[in-house]
């Protein structure tokens, strides 16, 4: 007989504090004898730098899916820094300009906005909780760029598909 399945959903919208270089979020646990065996997910990444625009322009923002062997707590592996990490999955995303606005003083207001690519990203990378415990599903984003730029607002919606344990 087949063992059962289940899907976990979450939606976030504008993650943590906001515009950071980087950004992590919990897509829930998986308890031992489990397997992640799909994740579906949709996500956007903006950037809006009024002072100067050119900040938003150019930047890559590389994001990773991961695992963790703890319930609460990430690796320490970010996408940008450690690309050879243990990722499900991971890709660069390019913002492109997006003039929204023209303000009273007839400048115009740009933000950048992410991946290019707006299509579901469908994760087949499997993983079992080989452990004793809940293990824990990670995704992060970290810009290419030090302190100034790079810095971008998240939001996504996910489903992770999980085989329960026999």
């Amino acid at each position: 007989m087949a063992r059962a399945t289940k899907w976990d959903r979450f939606v976030f919208s504008f993650l943590g504090t906001g515009n950071e270089t980087e950004h992590v979020v919990q897509l829930g646990t998986f308890d031992p004898g489990e397997t992640i065996t799909r994740i579906r997910f949709t996500y956007f990444t903006s950037s809006y730098e009024a002072a100067n625009p050119l900040l938003n322009d150019d930047v890559v923002i590389a994001l990773g899916i991961d695992v963790s062997e703890l319930p609460s707590a990430p690796t320490l592996a970010m996408p940008a820094t450690s690309e050879d990490a243990d990722w499900m999955w991971w890709e660069g995303d390019t913002q492109g300009i997006a003039v929204y606005a023209i303000s009273p003083d007839n400048n115009i207001v740009t933000e950048a906005r992410g991946p290019m690519d707006r299509r579901a990203r469908d994760v087949k990378s499997q993983r079992t909780n080989t452990g004793t415990g809940p293990w824990s599903l990670w995704l992060k984003t970290q810009s290419t760029n030090g302190p100034g730029q790079g810095k971008h607002y998240l939001g996504l919606a996910a489903s992770v598909l999980i085989l329960e344990a026999p």
